[in-house]
């Protein structure tokens, strides 16, 4: 246990509403995964989060939970595993303690995170160029969208990401629509899983985010 475990619900506090597996959380309840799988993403793990940070910043790609609550968890005895940082799941039971403040991470310190992971690895120098620019505050134009996109295209695990990437920048019409889309795409940057090795730590890089930004 590290103390920070948690899950994200509905306002109505509950997971995967009305689809298969649908739970309902409130205080002090406890449930256990009733499937048989052996794999993290199946019915016989219910997921959690080892830390609320990572849990904001994940939700966009993963359960999509529009304006989610957050719940401090304990976790019973079980077999565990995680993808990297990201995501925990459990085959023992969970029970919900309180409900906690969930972080906020706006749009900007999202794209500044994948930023900050992207650049842990070499890039190519335009890239790099950009990605200065941009942490410095000196170029966060359109262009800055699209250098963004091409940063998760060379690293993502998902064959369509370019395509998916260059849609999204050419449908980006406004400031408003072109950080919004960037910021869906700091999470895919951050969950490739080349960005997990041993000398990348994602919950650091976001809170060194998250107080830089309060100082």
């Amino acid at each position: 246990m590290t103390g920070h475990e948690c899950k994200l619900t509905d306002q109505d506090g509950y997971t995967r509403r009305g689809e298969e597996g649908e739970l309902l959380w409130v205080e002090n309840v406890t449930h256990k995964a009733a499937g048989k799988g052996t794999k993290l993403c199946s019915d016989g793990f219910i997921h959690y989060y080892d830390y609320p940070e990572i849990a904001v910043f994940m939700n966009p790609i993963h359960a999509v939970i529009q304006n989610p609550r957050c719940w401090e968890i304990a976790i019973g005895e079980g077999e565990i595993k995680r993808d990297g940082q990201l995501k925990s799941g459990t085959k023992g039971t969970v029970t919900t303690i309180r409900e906690i403040p969930l972080p906020v991470i706006t749009t900007e310190q999202k794209v500044e995170i994948a930023i900050r992971c992207a650049m842990t690895r070499q890039r190519p120098a335009k890239w790099t160029q950009w990605a200065e620019k941009w942490l410095s505050g000196e170029d966060r134009t359109s262009e800055a969208a699209y250098w963004a996109a091409r940063a998760a295209s060379w690293t993502a695990s998902w064959a369509a990401s370019w395509t998916a990437s260059e849609a999204a920048y050419w449908t980006a019409s406004d400031a408003t629509s072109e950080a919004s889309w960037t910021a869906s795409w700091a999470a895919y940057e951050a969950s490739d899983a080349r960005l997990r090795e041993e000398d990348l730590d994602i919950i650091t890089i976001i809170r060194r985010v998250l107080c830089a930004s309060t100082t």
